[in-house]
């Protein structure tokens, strides 16, 4: 039955309040469940960015998502109601017991990592994939499924980059964000590649920040992080430890924002995997149309879907490519039973 739904993005595929009634649109995270971090107060990008999900209708994929934001809120009890009201109608935010107040908040995207664990284990049926973005970046949820579904059991993916980490060190926390830089990403969604040249950067830039001890290793950024259901459930433990020593670091840096701890759990996750053998690490974000970055209003958002329309029509991405030469080309020399494709 057709209804007469938002003109934007496509008329949101009908899914909206008529006369007092939400109608929620369909659920299927057989593929994966997506963690997008928000903040309790980003009601509007939450508004259309969950318009924007829904005109891509990723679950004919097996797709779906969840807001995830911290109990802990800044802005008290009117935050808190809203939330709940939010929640109640749209069935899609995971409210983590974690903190959005400065700077214990770089906490929060690993309890998202961690409630998804608990899924996972409570859920035989739980999804391929688990992954985590944020509310200021627009995916295209159905160019990311072809790519997922080629990949094995342990596998990792995301615009990869080299980052770092040292335990030794009493600034760890600092040592990651030096190392981690945002991707350098074109207009249309196309990010650099990690090299050599880009592991000897962050080997410096880890250097001055927390000493020369520090291990590099490849981790997804905070805009696109993707973890096979078998890798989340090794790597489940290292991520429990990981959060509760970082929710004690981040006290370093009392101004740090969401999207530097988001910074932060993306280099923890990073680490994490790394310690595994035999994973299959996968570059996204480097064909045409999966990622818009710095989406920032429904305007932004309506436009970028037209993009990627257009790109998976004239221009279907490739399938990914995998092999020890990819390895090599990241700088990544001598890797043994690990999987490097783009």
């Amino acid at each position: 039955m057709a209804l007469p739904g938002h003109e934007w993005l496509g008329g949101a595929t009908h899914f909206h309040e008529v006369a007092g009634v939400h109608l929620p649109p369909p659920r299927n995270a057989s593929l994966l469940l997506l963690g997008v971090l928000s903040g309790a107060k980003n009601f509007d990008a939450r508004w259309w960015l969950r318009r924007a999900f829904w005109a891509q209708r990723p679950w004919l994929v097996g797709v779906d998502w969840r807001f995830v934001v911290g109990t802990r809120l800044p802005r008290g009890d009117n935050d808190r109601v809203s939330l709940a009201y939010e929640a109640a109608t749209h069935t899609d935010l995971a409210l983590v017991r974690g903190s959005e107040l400065s700077p214990t908040q770089a906490y929060t995207p690993l309890l998202w990592w961690v409630h998804a664990a608990a899924t996972l284990a409570a859920t035989p049926s739980s999804p391929a994939f688990f992954g985590l973005s944020l509310d200021t970046v627009l995916l295209s949820l159905p160019a990311l499924a072809p790519p997922l579904r080629s990949l094995g059991p342990l596998a990792y993916a995301g615009p990869l980059r080299w980052a770092a980490w040292d335990d030794s060190a009493p600034h760890a926390a600092r040592c990651a964000l030096a190392a981690l830089p945002p991707p350098r990403c074109a207009a249309r969604g196309e990010c650099a590649p990690p090299s050599a040249a880009a592991a000897a950067a962050a080997a410096a830039a880890a250097a001055g920040a927390c000493g020369g001890a520090a291990r590099l290793f490849l981790a997804a950024p905070r805009e696109l992080q993707l973890l096979s259901r078998p890798l989340l459930a090794r790597v489940a433990p290292a991520l429990r430890f990981a959060g509760g020593r970082l929710s004690v670091r981040s006290r370093e840096g009392a101004g740090r924002t969401a999207h530097e701890a988001a910074a932060l759990a993306a280099a923890a996750v990073g680490r994490a995997v790394s310690n595994g053998s035999g994973v299959a690490y996968a570059r996204l974000g480097a064909r045409r149309g999966e990622v818009a970055w710095g989406v920032s209003n429904s305007l932004l958002a309506e436009a970028a879907l037209w993009r990627m329309g257009m790109w998976h029509v004239r221009e279907p991405p490739p399938p990914l490519r995998c092999g020890a030469a990819t390895c090599e080309a990241w700088g990544w020399k001598g890797a043994r039973r690990t999987t490097c494709c783009e």
